[in-house]
């Protein structure tokens, strides 16, 4: 088993490689549409969106298959998929089939995400679990930093097309590397993939109460982030005017959310990942109706610096509301990890990337649909959050709390 600095390095890299597969190419987008015959990087939007309904659709798949057949075997057929997906991606030229090779992209990538969090709640659990991913999630989170700058970069070498073919060699190293993590699916936890036992692990996963609270939490979050990240460039770049800014503007406030993630970390072993969801939440909801009323002043185009700033806190709480949510969900879930990691993944970014959709929908060259999202996302996430846990409980989960034999009942 690998040290927890090398643990932590490796599910960050399979996590990175979920947003190198979007951030890296976002400098590309005007490319991108030059090649496939589009007007603008507005109508290459749908490349992020597709990898994200492929991300989400997939997880059915590889969840239980995690459960079955081991979390390695899931992690090195989903890292082939990638493989294949992004070298196709480089060699197609129209924008439908673009599409379809994304999608499969997204639906390899998939695996890395729900693997990944299965693996993590297969050695911790409780608030011990939310700070390994939060240490997780502070790394994953510097691609975005560092991607859109290094795209750019690579743009004066190679064209988005060697960038695809680029992650699918990023790929190739993370199935030789995973050769030294060991099967941590234990073999008394090994679960059928008869669709009548799926269906009675789907089940368990609604039973808890807990569970269901935070998986529409997360769901809810995932509307309006879905949205900025396919709008981030036509909003910096078509409204603000700032191409050559956007891959520092991006990265920079990607930046906050690794910082805010690092934070977590370090904090939420003392002060209880359930404490911390409830006030960063109520924050969420201060910050993002600001948001909303300077962008209704001022005609759907609020400062730069008004947008700059709200977002920057916006992502930095959506980051310790993510890795803080997800632990919580997967609490009790460790009898069906495999199949509760896949549900969260699925539904929260399934139907957050559908409704985001609608966000894009409404885009209209403004900012407000975008700030509205984030607002109501907020408000009714936080509205779960107290349903979730009607009592108030606030007291950390002990890393050494015996492993419920079942789901806590509704």
């Amino acid at each position: 088993m690998p040290g927890r600095i090398e643990f932590v390095a490796m599910m960050s890299l399979l996590m990175g490689l979920i947003a190198i597969g979007i951030d890296l190419m976002l400098p590309a987008l005007s490319d991108v549409a030059a090649d496939v015959g589009q007007q603008t990087s507005a109508d290459v939007a749908s490349i992020v969106t597709t990898y994200f309904v492929g991300l989400a659709l997939g997880q059915m798949v590889w969840g239980p298959l995690a459960d079955r057949f081991g979390r390695k075997r899931a992690l090195n057929i989903g890292l082939s998929v990638i493989i294949v997906a992004s070298v196709t991606s480089a060699l197609v030229s129209s924008l439908p089939i673009l599409l379809a090779t994304r999608f499969v992209w997204g639906f390899g990538a998939s695996a890395a995400r729900s693997t990944t969090l299965t693996v993590v709640r297969d050695r911790f659990r409780g608030d011990r679990m939310a700070s390994v991913m939060s240490l997780i999630f502070s790394v994953f989170i510097l691609v975005p930093v560092v991607a859109p700058t290094l795209g750019a970069g690579l743009l004066t070498f190679t064209s988005w097309r060697g960038l695809f073919a680029g992650i699918g060699g990023l790929a190739v190293v993370l199935v030789l590397w995973l050769r030294r993590l060991p099967e941590t699916l234990e073999p008394d936890k090994v679960r059928s993939v008869r669709p009548r036992d799926v269906w009675a692990s789907i089940r368990t996963v609604f039973r808890s109460r807990l569970t269901v609270g935070y998986l529409l939490v997360l769901t809810a979050l995932s509307i309006p982030f879905t949205a900025w990240i396919a709008l981030s460039e036509p909003v910096v770049v078509g409204i603000y005017d700032l191409e050559a800014a956007f891959p520092l503007i991006f990265g920079g406030l990607a930046a906050t959310m690794a910082l805010a993630s690092l934070v977590n970390s370090r904090v939420v072993e003392r002060f209880g990942a359930r404490r911390l969801v409830r006030v960063v939440m109520t924050g969420y909801c201060v910050v993002t109706a600001g948001l909303m009323t300077s962008a209704l002043l001022s005609d759907g185009v609020p400062p730069f610096w008004i947008l700059a700033g709200s977002i920057s806190l916006i992502l930095m709480s959506h980051a310790l509301l993510q890795s803080n949510a997800q632990s919580l969900a997967m609490d009790p879930m460790g009898e069906v990890a495999g199949i509760a990691s896949a549900v969260i993944g699925a539904v929260s970014l399934g139907v957050g990337t559908g409704l985001g959709y609608l966000v894009q929908v409404a885009f209209g060259d403004r900012v407000t649909p975008i700030a509205i999202a984030f607002l109501l996302s907020g408000v009714v996430g936080l509205a779960l959050v107290w349903w979730a846990e009607p009592r108030g409980a606030t007291r950390p989960v002990p890393a050494d709390q015996p492993e419920p034999a079942t789901a806590m009942a509704a």
